[in-house]
């Protein structure tokens, strides 16, 4: 019965999200901090701003995928997310290692089943302090990180 009231891509959107853009403000608005004080840290904050105002539509998307393994934003928005036992599992940003969190060169890295990613440390001083210069570094080394990610890399 339900086959004569929607089409396969109606349903598809209603059980998966819609494909496309991303909400950026609902991510954040629905995103938990594996440490309070990573909420307001230089580096969560070049995140964002790359996420809001640097990356594309397109870019955030692949973003999504690498943190948590789905293309588009699930039915209801990101208060929705699933881990990948089914129970509510919110995006959560956190540092990577302590090992590799301050390297030069540290990539972001993912846990697509708690959807989770893992940021490097950006030195607040190397910016200028500058959001913005930060946030361009930021979304870089996501880019980096979304191209290696779709090809299987993984370094947990």
């Amino acid at each position: 019965r339900m086959r004569s009231v929607l089409r396969g891509a109606e349903l598809s959107s209603l059980v998966a999200g819609e494909a496309g853009a991303v909400d950026a403000a609902d991510w954040r608005r629905n995103t938990g901090y594996a440490d309070a004080p990573l909420a307001v840290s230089f580096s969560t904050r070049c995140f964002w701003h790359a996420l809001e105002r640097i990356l594309t539509d397109a870019e955030r998307v692949d973003v999504l995928r690498f943190a948590t393994g789905l293309s588009a934003a699930p039915a209801g928005g990101f208060a929705n997310l699933v881990g990948y036992a089914g129970d509510a599992a919110p995006f959560t940003v956190a540092e990577l290692a302590s090992d590799a969190r301050d390297a030069p060169r540290a990539l972001p890295m993912a846990h697509a089943c708690f959807n989770t990613i893992r940021l490097p440390r950006l030195a607040e001083r190397a910016f200028g302090g500058s959001v913005e210069a930060g946030g361009e570094e930021m979304a870089r080394r996501l880019r980096v990180a979304t191209a290696l990610g779709a090809r299987g890399f993984d370094n947990f």
